[in-house]
C-alpha cells in the first residue's frame, strides 16, 4: 500500500476511517464521490474492519454516502458484531469450565482485546478465541475443551503431542456445530522464531482456579507485534489492534516495555509494530521511541514489504522465500537469524 496521500481513494477513506475522521462529500479536496465502493467493502472485508468503519459512516452527513452503500456496510457490521458476541459469551463459558477444573487459563486477543483497546467487544472482529495455558496442561485443556462440544485436534492423533508441541505454539479446536474456533497456545510464536518468552513467573502468580486472569499491559503490547509480525502484519486489523491499545494504556512503562523486549529478542517486532501504527493512525509515542524508530533503518524495508501486502488477498500469497526472508530480518542478530534457520529446518512449522 502506497502512502496515505498516494493511495487510491478507497484505501484513503479506509484509513479516515480507522482514524475515526467522518468524511464529509470535499473535506480538504477529497472526494468521496470517486470512491470504488466494491474496493472499499472488499478492503474492509479482508482486513476485518467492518464494525469499525461502519461506525464511523455512520456519523457522515447524508449526501456523503449513497444509501445502498450505507445499508450494505450497516448490515455487514451487524452480522460482524453478532458474531462477537456470541464468542464473547463462549469465552466465559470456556473460562469457567477450565477455572473449574483447576486448569490455568489467560484469554488474550479477542473479545478481551476488544473491551480494553476497543471499548466495545462488537467493535472488533475476531475469527477465534485465543487461551493461554501451561504446556504441560495443554492436553487436559484440550480433552475438557473436546467435552464442550469441540472435536478433537486431528493433528494430535496423527502426529502425536510430542512433536506438535516441539513444532508449534498451540492447538486448534473447532466446534462440532457453530462456526467457532478455539486456540490453545502455550507460547506466543512457533518455536522457529526463536523468541525467549518466559511464562514460569507468569504462571506462578496465577489462581489456577480464577476465572479473572489477564496479562499486563506491558506482556499484552510484546504479544500483539509478535503475533503482528509472525503474520507480517497481513491484515490493517491488527495495526488498528496496537493502536487502540497504546491509547488505552497511558501509564504503559515504555522502559519496561523495551527491556523485556530486548530479553526476548522481539525489539524490531515492537518497533514495526509501532511505527505502523504512528504511520497510518497517527498513534502519538515518547520522543524516545520514536528516536529507536528513526535508528533502526530496517524499519523502512520491513514496512514496505507489510504496506504491499494489504493489498494482496492474504499472507500465503507471498512466495515462501519472502515470508521467511521477512521473519528472518525482524530478528536482532545473526545469530538469531542462524538459529531460528536451523530451528526450522529441524521441522518447526512456518
Amino acid at each position: 500500500m502506497p502512502s496515505r496521500a498516494d493511495a487510491p481513494p478507497a484505501w484513503q477513506l479506509l484509513c479516515r476511517a480507522i482514524a475515526g475522521a467522518p468524511p464529509t462529500p470535499q473535506p480538504d479536496g477529497f472526494d468521496l464521490s470517486g470512491i470504488d465502493w466494491d474496493e472499499f467493502y472488499a478492503a474492509c472485508q479482508r482486513h476485518g474492519l467492518f464494525p469499525l468503519v461502519n461506525r464511523v459512516l455512520g456519523q457522515c452527513s447524508p449526501e456523503a454516502i449513497p444509501d445502498a452503500q450505507r445499508d450494505r456496510f450497516r448490515k455487514a457490521a451487524a452480522a460482524c458484531m453478532l458474531r462477537s458476541m456470541q464468542m464473547h459469551r463462549e469465552m466465559h463459558n470456556l473460562i469457567g469450565s477450565l477455572a473449574a477444573a483447576g486448569i490455568p487459563v489467560i484469554p488474550f486477543k479477542g473479545p478481551v482485546l476488544a473491551e480494553r483497546a476497543y471499548g466495545d467487544v462488537g467493535l472488533r472482529v475476531f475469527e477465534d478465541l485465543d487461551f493461554l495455558v501451561p504446556q504441560g496442561q495443554v492436553a487436559a485443556a484440550v480433552e475438557l475443551v473436546a467435552g464442550q462440544g469441540y472435536c478433537r485436534p486431528p493433528e494430535i492423533e496423527a502426529r502425536g503431542w510430542a512433536r506438535v508441541m516441539a513444532e508449534t505454539n498451540e492447538v486448534l479446536v473447532r466446534h462440532a456445530s457453530q462456526p467457532w474456533v478455539v486456540e490453545l497456545h502455550w507460547d506466543f510464536a512457533k518455536p522457529w522464531h526463536r523468541l525467549n518468552f518466559s511464562f514460569d513467573s507468569l504462571w506462578a502468580g496465577i489462581d489456577p482456579h480464577s476465572v479473572g486472569n489477564r496479562l499486563d499491559d506491558t506482556t499484552s503490547l510484546l504479544q500483539l507485534c509478535v503475533h503482528g509480525t509472525s503474520h507480517y502484519w497481513d491484515k490493517i486489523k491488527w495495526v488498528v489492534d496496537v493502536d487502540r491499545f497504546v491509547r488505552s494504556a497511558p501509564h504503559l512503562d515504555w522502559v519496561e516495555l523495551f527491556r523485556r523486549a530486548e530479553t526476548i529478542g522481539c525489539t524490531r517486532a515492537v518497533l514495526l509494530g509501532l511505527s505502523l501504527a504512528n504511520g497510518y493512525f497517527n498513534l502519538p509515542l515518547p520522543a524516545t521511541v520514536m528516536q529507536r524508530i528513526r535508528d533502526c533503518k530496517m524499519l523502512a524495508w520491513l514496512k514496505r514489504f507489510v504496506t504491499n501486502g494489504w493489498r494482496q488477498s492474504g499472507e500465503r500469497k507471498r512466495p515462501l522465500w519472502q515470508r521467511i526472508l521477512f521473519i528472518l530480518w525482524c530478528r536482532e542478530t545473526w545469530t538469531d537469524r542462524w538459529l531460528a534457520i536451523r530451528t526450522a529446518a529441524a521441522g518447526s512449522r512456518l
